[in-house]
């Protein structure tokens, strides 16, 4: 049986931090970055592992942390 919320990928956001999960384990994390900089990422995303990246959007953060895990 197919429930309405079976895909295994879900994105959650509490106090303004998203949290991927992948099959119910977390990925990573991603948040604003509040500050301004100059590339103009205003997205951070860190992986489980440790790992840093910021994105220019919140789908290029999730598609990353999905690469990254491992």
């Amino acid at each position: 049986m197919v429930t309405q919320n079976s895909n295994p990928i879900q994105l959650t956001k509490a106090d303004g931090i998203y949290q991927l999960t992948y099959f119910g384990h977390p990925t990573g994390y991603i948040g604003p970055i509040k500050v301004k900089n100059r590339d103009r990422h205003p997205w951070r995303a860190v992986s489980v592992h440790g790992e840093v990246k910021h994105c220019y959007s919140l789908e290029s953060a999730r598609q990353w942390l999905l690469a990254a895990y491992h």
